[in-house]
């Protein structure tokens, strides 16, 4: 009878479980950390924003298209979005009780070091799309973005982000829908005058992810520490706070955002951003597949010198017992973190350089935005193709 008793206990606990992890709610609501909330008087601006399925592919319902402008010497971003003429969110109506509520965010390198930035976003729609747009002034260049000054040129680089969120009626209740996170990256003349060439490298992402069921540890970016190592089994830290030019650096990625860390969830393909005084140079390591669980090993070259030096790395955060195939790189959550040292010298006997023997030696060396290993093999490579190509004719 005992065990009669135990397994009946035991099917009704299986049960109230299968229960709790398919909670379906009605169409006048949405679930928030596992619990249904009435959001009759929103439901119909949620689906312009809300997570679909599409062949296996996680996707947002509606992926903006990214532009940047030069306009009376300041720079005008803009997120275009097809359809979207009646959208209704906190921009167009400009009260913060609307039901979908829209944010900007600012990031120092590699998406760490996330503030509110208060600068205005604007709404302009046509009959077929929609476009919210806000401008960074020209006396703001240098401190809102990275600066490289290695050429006669100046290059910016800043990464922003805009928030759009779930406001529900009558309840302190707040829903992320959806996180439109960029890259920016500008070319100007030395005047600033001209804007000569840009890129946007666009991380969207439909819907926070969760570390748990209730959904209570969700994150877009989660958070992590960078230790240099002095090999690529990290077993001692680096005992020095100057490097070298053009020596092999290990750095252990370790995330320490709660619920994330210690367990199945792993830093994954990063990109390294180096930022010193008027240097900002991108780096793409080498991933090693070592560590302990919620760490990453990485191998890479640092072919420029700086001082004041931070390094901060944007990697994908992913789960180590889940293939990443049907989802799309740039609409996985990330994990990010920095770490900073005095300086990056010539050699190991010199003194770390002053600010004209930085943009001297990197001019010379290394004044492109990327200058990695990876891609000066590559110019290698090219070089001698086309020499093999000439001897061949």
């Amino acid at each position: 009878m005992k065990i009669l008793h135990l397994l009946l206990i035991l099917f009704l606990v299986s049960v109230a479980i299968s229960q709790e992890a398919t909670t379906t709610c009605t169409e006048d609501q949405v679930l928030v950390k596992g619990k249904c909330k009435d959001a009759k008087n929103c439901k119909t601006q949620i689906g312009f924003f809300k997570q679909t399925q599409a062949n296996g592919k996680k996707q947002i319902a509606r992926r903006p298209t990214f532009g940047v402008q030069l306009k009376d010497g300041n720079l005008v971003f803009s997120l275009t979005f097809a359809n979207g003429k009646d959208l209704q969110t906190s921009v167009e109506t400009g009260q913060t009780t609307t039901c979908i509520q829209v944010n900007l965010r600012r990031f120092g390198a590699a998406f760490t070091n996330e503030v509110a930035d208060a600068s205005t976003i604007t709404s302009v729609s046509t009959d077929t799309s929609r476009t919210w747009s806000f401008t960074v002034n020209k006396d703001q260049f240098d401190t809102v973005f990275l600066k490289d000054e290695s050429t006669d040129e100046i290059k910016y680089t800043g990464f922003y982000a805009i928030s759009v969120t779930l406001l529900l009626p009558n309840d302190n209740g707040v829903k992320p829908l959806a996180f439109f996170a960029f890259k920016f990256s500008g070319v100007f003349s030395k005047d600033l005058a001209t804007l000569k060439s840009s890129e946007i490298k666009p991380k969207v992402q439909a819907e926070q992810v969760c570390a748990d069921t209730a959904g209570e540890q969700c994150v877009n970016t989660a958070q992590s520490t960078l230790t240099l190592c002095s090999d690529d089994t990290c077993s001692t830290p680096l005992n020095t706070n100057e490097l070298v030019v053009g020596d092999t650096i290990y750095i252990k990625q370790t995330i320490t955002q709660d619920g994330f860390k210690g367990g199945k969830w792993k830093p994954m393909d990063a990109e390294i951003t180096v930022v010193a005084d008027g240097v900002s140079k991108t780096v793409t390591p080498k991933k090693l597949d070592k560590g302990q669980n919620g760490e990453q090993m990485y191998q890479l070259k640092l072919n420029f010198l700086g001082n004041k030096v931070t390094i901060a790395s944007d990697a994908t955060l992913g789960e180590t017992t889940a293939a990443r195939i049907l989802q799309e790189t740039a609409d996985d959550p990330s994990v990010v973190g920095s770490t900073s040292v005095t300086c990056i010298k010539e050699t190991s006997s010199s003194s770390c350089p002053t600010q004209d023997q930085v943009l001297t030696y990197n001019s010379e060396n290394c004044a492109g935005v990327s200058c990695d290993d990876e891609s000066s093999n590559a110019m290698i490579f090219q070089v001698l193709i086309a020499m093999l190509g000439l001897l061949i004719l």
